[in-house]
């Protein structure tokens, strides 16, 4: 079985998802960016590519999320002949994304939105659903005492369609924010007992507090699989992903007039929820897992490897860097930074050397003051 590299920043809460998925058709290995910080970021990627040498890999997956040390830059120093770009949350990440997307000839995506987008740049990206676990997100003979569930986390504005739904008859079980204290069995268990799952599609980006975004979720699949129907937010995603078109909310006084018209119509009810689980179980692993291994067998997209330093990879990992490793290795990986902007011979790295220089000095400081 050919083995397969998934580099992470920290170790994800979702890994297991992934390594139940891929084991169906790979060997399975991870490392752990952050766990090896002492090292500078050159050494890191010289390490990956002995595993990658010694193992015979020939496809790197790449957790693109978020700020990390896992930039364009690192992505062109891994020597693999597939390099996958993976995202669960591309709609808050989509800046570092596009800025970043030629260093990749593959990338596997979770939002229907964004692969329409990376489609549209004349590359081919594909979706890949996280929590679609037939064996554990499946049906189950319980009987249905709970009118709505909602689990997640109470972000954007979800505190107050929770707290109006609160304040009618309807039986709601919330479980907010507990992802390490509600474990998998736990939340199927949950849903089967469930006639209406919740769930909300906007988010708001870390990086603007003015942007708001909506996204599908991996709960409508997961409770789809468990044969409950999923009452959610309007998100294009959904009608992307779907064939059918399911009944959604765009504000509170709609979502509980929807949940108050479901509870009054069982058989309605049960039908969408039938609807529901027919969509979802297309993408169950059992039926969805070869396509993704099709893709990934593909050649792919030309991988190009040009303007690998900007000043947002510089920032990072100084700061990175700064704040999570050593005085030594913060020196010698803004050395390694300035022997490549200096190679380059380009007019704009001068400044990127300034900005760098005056970067590194900061947190160089601030390194001494916290000692």
């Amino acid at each position: 079985m050919e083995n397969i590299l998934f580099i992470f920043k920290d170790e994800p809460w979702y890994f297991h998802h992934i390594n139940e998925k891929f084991k169906l058709g790979y060997n399975v290995q991870k490392y752990i960016v952050n766990e090896n910080l002492k090292h500078t970021s050159k050494e890191i990627t010289n390490n990956i590519n002995k595993i990658i040498q010694n193992n015979n890999i020939k496809i790197a997956v790449f957790d693109f999320d978020y700020t990390s040390t896992i930039d364009k830059y690192f992505v062109s120093e891994i020597v693999s002949e597939k390099k996958a770009l993976l995202s669960f949350d591309a709609e808050e990440n989509i800046k570092k994304i596009l800025s970043s997307y030629k260093v990749f000839s593959h990338y596997l995506i979770i939002e229907p939105t964004i692969v329409k987008k990376i489609d549209f740049l004349g590359r081919r990206a594909f979706l890949m659903p996280l929590e679609t676990n037939e064996k554990l997100f499946c049906k189950k003979e319980i009987k249905k005492t709970i009118d709505v569930f909602f689990f997640g986390e109470l972000k954007s504005d979800r505190k107050n369609y929770l707290d109006q739904l609160k304040k009618t008859n309807i039986n709601l079980v919330s479980y907010e924010n507990m992802r390490d204290k509600l474990s998998d069995q736990e939340v199927v268990d949950l849903m089967n007992k469930s006639k209406i799952i919740l769930n909300f599609s906007k988010g708001v980006n870390k990086y603007s507090k003015n942007q708001v975004y909506y996204q599908f979720k991996g709960r409508i699949l997961m409770a789809g699989l468990c044969k409950t129907f999923c009452l959610s937010e309007y998100s294009e995603g959904q009608s992307i992903h779907f064939k059918k078109e399911f009944p959604t909310f765009k504000d509170q006084n709609e979502m509980i007039k929807l949940i108050n018209y479901l509870l009054r119509n069982e058989s309605h009810l049960n039908e969408l929820s039938n609807q529901l689980y027919d969509e979802c179980y297309k993408f169950a692993d059992i039926n969805y897992f070869y396509k993704i291994k099709n893709y990934l067998d593909q050649i792919g997209d030309v991988i190009e490897n040009i303007n690998l330093v900007d000043v947002s990879i510089i920032r990072n990992r100084i700061k990175i860097y700064g704040k999570k490793s050593n005085k030594m290795t913060l020196l010698n990986e803004t050395i390694s930074l300035f022997k490549y902007l200096l190679s380059s011979k380009k007019i704009l790295n001068f400044f990127s050397t300034i900005y760098l220089l005056l970067n590194f000095l900061l947190y160089f400081c601030l390194y001494y003051k916290k000692k």
